[in-house]
């Protein structure tokens, strides 16, 4: 994270003291970048669109938290920023009606309150754009409506930004007089969500009040509409035919063609829906469709609507794949006699990135997943697949939808090592699945991911619903050799299209290579550097030792080009007995706090005790001689392979002192070791 340039000095201790308070009445905050002098955001983009109002933590609104240190240490840090909160996360949980005159509230407002009676007194805000914020106890497990109407959202899962925050505009987001959250007299007058919002949906084209039945899942605002023309009608409906409801395609599939007919906007999506997953667009009865079923899978798809931002060109490809000729362009999917196919950008519909775990393991992907030896990698995965499998919590604590997942191993044994480290980290076994031999119906041989993998392809379809696909290790895949790239690449090709074509996250384990600390962690990623350019998210691993000479554990995101490429978490391991075998005991992963900053330095951080001795003895043997210009000792660190912020440190230690060389102001900057009364070197 970025210090903020010089902004509109706020009320320090007003922002802090507020923060404080939010936090002890169970109201989890974060940072948000605040507005400078010049009216910019304090993010330093000139151009930004969402100007004091956009997370400062890598992670966003996922950082909220209740703890003061916490709090304070941001505040300190960003003594500029302004404050938000995620309504849900309040304890107990909240909304917030948000009203924008700007965009049409004020209508939208009397006609509700026409058919439904004036909105109950409730703690409110002003906002700074002129606006209002009302808040309301959440109730419980309720489908709720993104918004009333024109100018009104309504703001559950997303983030508001609190009182005494700064607006673009100069104004404060202040609570109305006896209405404030933060004075214990006036949280009285909190109310419960009025009724008729919390048993209704938004629908999202035309703001009005519909039935719960008729659940929206516009999954994001600007989602591209698919007109509804007779032509673009005639061409869905055609696809759609050629989709059999009871092929045996994933429940991945299923759900993504339900949001891709959602995404069209069109009055009808779901009677479309309906026809389709029943058969009854086929002139058949589909033996998989329950009703209940049915309706189940458009409740979930609301909630989790982030996730399944799809289109309709969803559905385009899935009918192609199944031999569906586009009225369009009739030739488009046929395989050209001679020649090579091209694709017109017209016909590619932009679908976003599916995640597993937000900015760490998408779907269709590979991530690689790199250390040192002894760092827990395999329990590292093994915690993954438990996570995804039960429906868990990832590090962050958001909660992951379950699924299931195929693993190979050719370093451990699934019954004594793999299943017993599952077991203790809370899977779901029946959703865990071990890739076993391979056979030609007379023999059978080890599975080689190298060679097997349009056989695997062909029995996977009896598991359904792969999320996560685990190679250990990941060079197997890889039949010719693993220190070329052509060959690499080559190799986990056909592994990745696999992936991507079930929907699962691609999760291959490696290790770094002998003698390579200090460098850039994805130079240290074991043969060639395709394994690490063709995966899109790589993690890494190193192992350390506390003051008490505990061993501790730092995993990081060393790369990634469809999130963040920052941050990590501390963990350690934990000896768990397993309950129906106490004979029996395995690892078990235990998180830790979250880490801030590149994976290098917080590689360097935990790999200290040992190149931090190498680095001092390395420094003090450099300037023994004398003074040594500070670019030169750069330059000799990197060839030494001693982390910059190590040598930095040893520096300290050392007491080593820094000057210009001559007598000018211009001269370069130099390093030495300051000469004690006595004459002798310190």
């Amino acid at each position: 994270m970025k210090t903020q340039p010089t902004e509109i000095a706020p009320d320090r201790e007003r922002m802090l003291s507020a923060a404080l308070r939010y936090a002890e009445l169970g109201i989890a905050v974060f940072p948000v970048n605040g507005v400078r002098a010049d009216g910019k955001c304090g993010c330093g983009n000139s151009n930004c669109r969402n100007i004091g109002k956009h997370p400062i933590p890598t992670n966003g609104s996922k950082a909220a938290t209740t703890d003061p240190e916490v709090i304070r240490k941001w505040l300190k840090r960003y003594p500029n920023a302004n404050i938000a909160a995620v309504p849900s996360k309040c304890n107990p949980p909240m909304v917030v009606l948000d009203f924008d005159p700007r965009n049409g509230s004020d209508a939208t407002k009397a006609e509700s309150e026409a058919q439904h009676g004036k909105f109950n007194r409730a703690i409110g805000c002003r906002t700074g754009g002129g606006g209002e914020h009302l808040w309301f106890n959440a109730p419980a497990d309720a489908v709720l409506p993104g918004k009333l109407g024109p100018g009104i959202d309504v703001q559950h899962n997303g983030y508001v930004i609190l009182p005494p925050s700064l607006h673009r505009s100069g104004r404060r987001y202040e609570w109305r007089p006896n209405c404030s959250l933060l004075n214990d007299d006036d949280r009285e007058f909190l109310q419960p969500l009025p009724r008729w919002i919390a048993e209704s949906r938004t629908s999202s084209t035309t703001g009005a009040i519909v039935e719960r039945g008729e659940i929206d899942l516009q999954a994001r605002e600007d989602a591209q509409r698919y007109d509804d023309t007779p032509a673009n009608r005639a061409r869905l409906l055609s696809a759609l035919k050629s989709l059999d409801p009871d092929a045996d395609h994933s429940r991945y599939e299923y759900r993504r063609v339900l949001c891709a007919l959602n995404s069209t906007g069109w009055a009808d999506w779901l009677e479309l829906a309906e026809r389709w997953a029943s058969g009854e667009m086929h002139g058949i009865t589909a033996k998989q469709f329950k009703e209940w079923v049915f309706n189940r899978d458009i409740k979930d798809l609301s909630n989790d609507k982030p996730k399944n931002l799809v289109t309709v060109g969803t559905i385009f490809k899935f009918a192609k794949a199944a031999g569906w000729i586009d009225p369009r362009h009739p030739n488009s999917n046929a395989a050209p006699a001679e020649g090579i196919s091209i694709m017109c950008a017209s016909d590619i519909e932009p679908e976003s990135i599916q995640w597993n775990w937000s900015g760490w393991l998408p779907r269709g992907k590979l991530t690689i997943l790199a250390g040192q030896p002894g760092t827990g990698k395999t329990t590292i995965a093994m915690a993954c697949a438990a996570i995804i499998s039960s429906g868990g919590r990832w590090p962050d604590g958001e909660q992951s939808s379950r699924g299931s997942v195929l693993i190979w191993s050719g370093e451990d044994d699934p019954k004594d090592t793999l299943v017993p480290r599952l077991i203790v980290a809370g899977a779901d076994l029946s959703r865990i699945h071990f890739v076993g031999n391979a056979s030609d119906g007379i023999d059978t041989r080890p599975f080689d991911p190298a060679t097997d993998m349009p056989a695997l392809q062909e029995s996977v379809s009896r598991v359904g619903d792969i999320r996560l696909l685990i190679v250990d290790p990941i060079v197997s895949a890889v039949a010719g050799d693993s220190h070329k790239n052509a060959e690499v690449r080559r190799g986990l090709a056909p592994l990745v299209a696999f992936a991507e074509a079930i929907g699962a996250s691609l999760l291959g384990i490696s290790h770094f290579s002998k003698g390579t600390g200090g460098r850039d962690p994805l130079e240290r990623v074991t043969g060639s550097v395709a394994f690490g350019a063709v995966a899109r998210v790589v993690w890494v691993t190193a192992a350390t030792e506390n003051d008490l000479g505990e061993r501790m554990h730092v995993l990081a995101r060393a790369k990634s080009n469809v999130g963040p490429d920052d941050g990590g978490f501390s963990y350690a391991f934990a000896q768990v007995d397993l309950p129906s075998h106490p004979s029996i005991s395995a690892s078990k992963v235990e998180w830790g706090t979250p880490l801030v900053g590149k994976a290098r330095d917080l590689l360097a951080e935990r790999e200290e005790p040992k190149r931090g001795e190498k680095a001092l003895e390395w420094l003090d043997d450099l300037l023994k001689d004398g003074p040594v210009l500070t670019r030169d000792v750069q330059a000799q660190a990197s060839a030494a392979g001693h982390a910059w912020r190590t040598v930095e440190r040893a520096k300290t230690w050392l007491g080593v002192s820094g000057r210009r060389r001559g007598t000018g102001k211009r001269g370069p900057f130099e390093w030495f070791i300051p000469e004690s009364d006595d004459g002798d070197d310190l």
